[in-house]
């Protein structure tokens, strides 16, 4: 054999142990610094792995994230919740602030905590009811640990403040991607098709303080990701085409009585999340126009008679939109907006868009206010500032900072 490619050979199965190789770990959270040497080699006495997607994340044998190189989450940020003063944050991770949370967490403005233990997969869905928070996702149970076996709550749970709870028994076939609670019934929306094995209920379905029901024959064809109440009246966004046998392009309304389209032939693609001020409803997604050919990049707003696109809209996906004192929070993977480069959050205050830092591998997936502030959720990791990789950061109107200092 050619000793050139002996050699290649050799590189590459060294290159391959090094990135499987597992050493022991004496402290569960450090920075690069403490787990390579100067010349790339483990140090002593460390067990890690290393990504192949992501070299800079270190998880372990089941792919989920063990270290950071900041203080706030270790992992990924996908939603955010404000309520009663406090930022709640859901995902995929282990750890916020060096503290075991378990896929969700809390920021009281000063420090994180944890939320009874957690639960025990992905969050996919968050929001308030009254001042209950609600998360839905790909969990088994709540409050599980080493210590305690927790409470089997089959991918929804409530916490109160003090302690999880669990709705009746939900038995659904499939996953759960968005909830909303218009200050009486909760609902829920995703891929699934049926309630307890028997009751049919595509996509769309509500708790009414009693048990589990679906809305208005709930017959989607396919996915609801998204939801938002004004008032009684419920908006549900996704990909999907019709609701039984009538055309509903991918986002629809249900006013307690029937299901109807949002706007004549509604949004021309995906809509991955839906939010309100009260009065207007906003979309935001992977659409380009409306179903009348009118130009809708990416985010858009429904005032009750018709859609209109926010400024000259975005270049690219939208993941999240969301409201407060009368300005709306978007991320996304966009980096141009009205012609004028961006980072992947937008501020909108209802005639102009505040735009936000460009950085390199900043990839947001979720924007909220909170303090009258900017913060954004993602993955971070690999940011060129290694102060900015905790995956969660704040706006102060001309840079961001990381929350733990």
């Amino acid at each position: 054999m050619n000793l050139h490619l002996l050699n290649l050979k050799k590189r590459m199965v060294l290159a391959l142990f090094v990135a499987l190789i597992s050493l022991r770990l004496s402290a569960s959270e450090q920075p690069i610094s403490s787990i390579l040497n100067a010349d790339g080699t483990v140090k002593p006495n460390v067990e890690t792995l290393v990504s192949p997607q992501n070299p800079a994340t270190f998880v372990n044998e089941l792919g989920e994230p063990i270290f950071t190189t900041a203080d706030d989450i270790a992992g990924q940020v996908y939603h955010m919740v404000v309520l009663d003063g406090k930022l709640y944050v859901g995902g995929r991770f282990e750890k916020a602030d060096r503290r075991v949370v378990n896929n969700v967490a809390v920021w009281d403005g000063t420090s994180w905590s944890g939320i009874g233990k957690g639960v025990d997969g992905p969050v996919k869905a968050m929001c308030a009811m009254g001042k209950d928070l609600v998360v839905a996702g790909d969990f088994s149970y709540v409050g599980k640990s080493s210590d305690n076996p927790g409470i089997e709550a089959n991918r929804i749970a409530r916490w109160d403040g003090k302690k999880w709870n669990i709705f009746s028994p939900l038995n659904i076939d499939r996953e759960i991607f968005a909830l909303a609670y218009d200050g009486k019934t909760l609902y829920i929306g995703g891929n699934f098709k049926k309630l307890e094995g028997k009751t049919d209920a595509a996509s769309v379905a509500m708790w009414d303080g009693k048990g589990w029901k679906p809305v208005g024959g709930s017959k989607f064809d396919k996915t609801v990701l998204a939801m938002t109440c004004v008032g009684k009246t419920l908006y549900v966004g996704g990909f999907f085409t019709t609701i039984g046998d009538e055309p509903a392009a991918n986002v629809a309304m249900w006013d307690g009585k029937e299901w109807t389209e949002v706007g004549k032939k509604g949004l021309d693609n995906k809509v991955n999340s839906l939010a309100n001020d009260g009065q207007n409803v906003y979309a935001a997604g992977e659409f380009f126009k409306s179903g009348t050919g009118d130009p809708m990049r990416g985010v858009a707003k429904w005032d009750g008679t018709k859609w209109s696109q926010l400024g000259g809209g975005v270049n690219d996906v939208c993941y999240t939109v969301s409201c407060a004192n009368g300005k709306v929070a978007i991320s996304g993977a966009f980096y141009n907006v009205d012609g004028k480069g961006t980072g992947g959050a937008l501020i909108w205050d209802g005639n102009k868009f505040t735009l936000t830092p460009k950085m390199n591998n900043l990839i947001i997936r979720v924007a909220a206010f909170y303090n009258d502030m900017l913060y954004v959720g993602g993955d971070f990791s690999s940011v060129d500032s290694e102060s900015l990789r905790g995956n969660i950061l704040k706006f102060d109107g001309s840079k961001y900072e990381p929350l733990s200092k």
